[in-house]
C-alpha cells in the first residue's frame, strides 16, 4: 500500500495548518516512493505503451481482457455462478469480439449480488466502498480497491504532463467540493500536498471574485481546473472588470461536466491558453480527455 493511502484518513482529520506543513515534507519525496508502487506501475506502463503500433496496442487490450475474463470466472463468485448457468466455457473467449458472449451486468444486478462480486482473492475490509453521482436517478454503490485512486490518478497526471503538468505544478481549482476553510467562511483553501489552491463555486459574488483573481495574482499558479461554468464566469469577471492576470496560464483542465464551444472559445481567449476537457467516473474504471494534438 502506497505512503498516500496510508496516511489520507489521517491527513484528512488533520487540522489545515498540519496538513500544510506535512506537505512541504511529502513534496521533497520522489513520485515514486509518495504514491506507491500502482501508481509506479502505470506511469511506466503509459510510457512504455503510449506510442506503440495501433497492432501491438490491440494485442495488449486482448492480452487483459482474457485475464480479466479468467481473474472474475477463477476468483468471483457471481461470474462464476453465472457462467456456469449460461454454459459459457471462459475458453472460448479468445479475443474482444467474444465479448457478446458474457451476459449482461445490470446495475440492479450488482444491487442484488453486491457481496458475490468481491473477488476471493482480495479482503474485504481493504476495499472502499463508494456511491456514484447517481445521474441516472438512483446512486450506485459498489466496492475499489483503495489503490484505484492512485491508477486515475496515474492516467490524469499522465494525460496532463503532455502539455507540461508535473506534480509540483500548482492548479487553481474551481469545483463543488466543501474544504475546511468554508466552515469559517473563508472562500478559498491552499492544500500543499496536492498542490491545489482552491476555490468555492458556491457563492461567485463579486467580492469572492475579485479575491480568487488577487490570489492568482499571489500564488500564480500554472493551471487552472474545474467546472467548466465556474471558470467561465470567473474569467467574464475579469474580462468585465479589465484585470490583468500576472502569471502565464499554461492550460485549463475542465471536468466534470459538459464543455460547450462557447466556452472554451471566450475561456482561452480570456486566459490566452488552450482548454483541455476530461471526463471520468465515480468507479475509476474508464477515462478519456483532450491533448495537445486535439481540435
Amino acid at each position: 500500500m502506497s505512503v498516500m493511502t496510508k496516511l489520507y484518513k489521517c491527513y484528512n482529520r488533520s487540522p489545515l495548518w498540519l496538513k500544510n506543513s506535512i506537505g512541504i515534507l511529502y513534496n521533497t519525496v520522489p513520485d515514486k516512493y509518495r504514491y506507491g508502487l500502482a501508481f509506479h506501475n502505470i506511469v511506466n506502463h503509459l510510457e512504455d505503451t503510449e506510442f506503440l503500433s495501433k497492432q501491438v496496442i490491440e494485442q495488449l487490450q486482448t492480452l487483459n481482457f482474457l485475464n480479466i475474463v479468467n481473474h472474475a470466472y477463477n476468483t468471483v463468485p457471481y461470474y462464476k455462478k453465472t457462467f456456469d448457468l449460461y454454459g459459457l466455457d471462459i475458453r472460448t473467449i479468445k479475443d474482444l469480439r467474444d465479448a457478446k458472449k458474457i451476459p449482461f451486468l445490470t446495475k440492479d444486478t450488482v444491487r442484488e449480488n453486491l457481496q458475490y462480486m468481491l473477488s476471493g482473492n482480495v479482503k474485504s475490509e481493504k476495499l472502499k466502498y463508494i456511491t456514484t453521482g447517481g445521474t441516472s436517478g438512483k446512486p450506485f454503490g459498489l466496492y475499489i480497491d483503495p489503490e484505484n485512486d492512485l491508477v486515475e490518478w496515474a492516467y490524469i497526471t499522465n494525460l496532463w504532463s503532455r502539455i507540461g503538468y508535473t506534480s509540483k505544478s500548482l492548479r487553481f481549482v474551481l469545483r463543488g467540493k466543501v474544504f475546511e476553510n468554508m466552515k469559517k467562511g473563508i472562500p478559498w483553501q491552499y492544500d500543499s500536498i496536492k498542490r491545489e489552491l482552491s476555490v468555492s463555486i458556491f457563492d461567485m459574488n463579486e467580492t469572492n471574485m475579485q479575491l480568487y483573481t488577487e490570489l492568482i495574482n499571489k500564488y500564480k499558479p500554472e493551471f487552472f481546473h474545474g467546472y467548466m461554468s465556474a471558470v467561465h464566469l470567473l474569467c467574464k469577471y475579469i474580462e468585465n472588470n479589465n484585470i490583468k492576470i500576472q502569471c502565464k496560464i499554461k492550460g485549463v483542465f475542465a471536468a466534470s461536466e459538459n464543455v460547450y464551444p462557447h466556452q472554451v472559445e471566450y475561456v482561452e481567449n480570456v486566459l490566452n491558453t488552450r482548454v483541455f476537457s476530461f471526463y471520468g467516473h465515480s468507479e475509476r474504471l474508464i477515462l478519456a480527455g483532450e491533448c495537445e494534438y486535439s481540435r
